[in-house]
């Protein structure tokens, strides 16, 4: 008996203490209008109802995709999670869904169109804003997004923000050829769109494709730094996130083989060790003064440099 076709898709909904929305994630996975899909509803260890709902809706579904749901024994965090899913998906084409987050019927189609017309290895695309209320409200901050715009792989190396990560689809050859998600603060899509840009194999699709929800999950925002203490540990976070996405570029750069003379490697490794000294300045330069500063960024630029060596 013949096997059953390859799925031209596979969507992941990934949930993580979202019981008020997974709800409508999840039935818009189930309402895209394109098959055949594979559809894994994931969930990473919720304290909450998230996986008991996954659960119900996956055992009622009686539509045309292949549905399977699974729950992490531990959480993983995002980056761990995909690339635990990256192993499992049967397509080599992987659309994402939060479980907070809405997307249109059209938009796996779309997604497959642009794969097979553009030969592409990230897709990303417009979206609504909503808030926990299901309400489309204005928030377009994503709008300045590195790659929503005619970009030049030097910015791309350097920006912090290359698109909105809610309407990711990518191919895993962004694995097979790169290797997984590091497991650092690196954001996923800060990793997975500077890959992209080294193959120049990115599509920007210019519509409306998914609802993104904006004050839950990490979008939620700190609405206030005042306290001296709570500032300097947010930044002391922003930028490990920075510092871990600047070294991840570096060996990404390797892996495409980029030379090291090259000058978006040089950039990169410029601004991961200007990045170092800011993130030593908010650590060590308050507390211990200007000399304890320098010798904890020499240390720490030294290091850079030892590594990229032996590489």
């Amino acid at each position: 008996m013949p096997s059953d076709p390859k799925p031209s898709l596979t969507i992941l909904v990934l949930g993580f203490n979202q019981e008020r929305f997974v709800k409508k994630a999840v039935q818009s996975a189930f309402d895209q209008t394109f098959t055949p899909l594979e559809i894994i509803l994931s969930d990473d260890a919720s304290s909450d109802g998230t996986f008991r709902i996954m659960q119900q809706m996956a055992a009622a579904y009686r539509g045309p995709h292949e549905v399977q749901c699974r729950c992490n024994p531990t959480n993983l965090g995002t980056n761990a999670h995909l690339n635990t899913l990256n192993d499992i998906a049967k397509s080599d084409r992987v659309m994402c869904i939060a479980g907070d987050d809405i997307a249109l019927p059209e938009r796996a189609g779309r997604v497959v169109a642009a794969f097979d017309e553009r030969d592409a290895w990230l897709i990303h695309s417009d979206a609504d804003a909503i808030n926990s209320s299901g309400q489309i409200v204005e928030s377009r901050e994503f709008d300045a997004a590195t790659l929503r715009h005619p970009y030049r792989l030097e910015e791309v190396a350097l920006s912090q923000g290359l698109y909105l990560g809610a309407t990711v689809a990518f191919h895993r050859d962004l694995f097979r050829k790169y290797g997984p998600l590091p497991e650092t603060p690196a954001y996923e899509d800060l990793v997975l769109g500077f890959r992209a840009a080294l193959e120049d194999r990115i599509v920007y699709l210019d519509e409306v494709l998914i609802q993104y929800r904006v004050d839950t999950g990490v979008s939620v925002k700190v609405e206030s730094l005042t306290d001296v203490a709570v500032w300097r540990k947010f930044r002391q976070r922003v930028l490990d996130r920075e510092v871990a996405v600047y070294q991840q570029r570096l060996e990404d750069a390797d892996r495409f083989g980029l030379e090291r003379s090259h000058r978006v490697y040089k950039s990169i490794l410029s601004r991961l060790c200007q990045t170092i000294a800011r993130k030593d300045f908010h650590a060590f330069g308050f507390m211990q003064g200007p000399q304890a500063f320098g010798t904890k960024f020499t240390a720490a630029v030294s290091e850079v440099i030892r590594r990229v060596k032996r590489r």
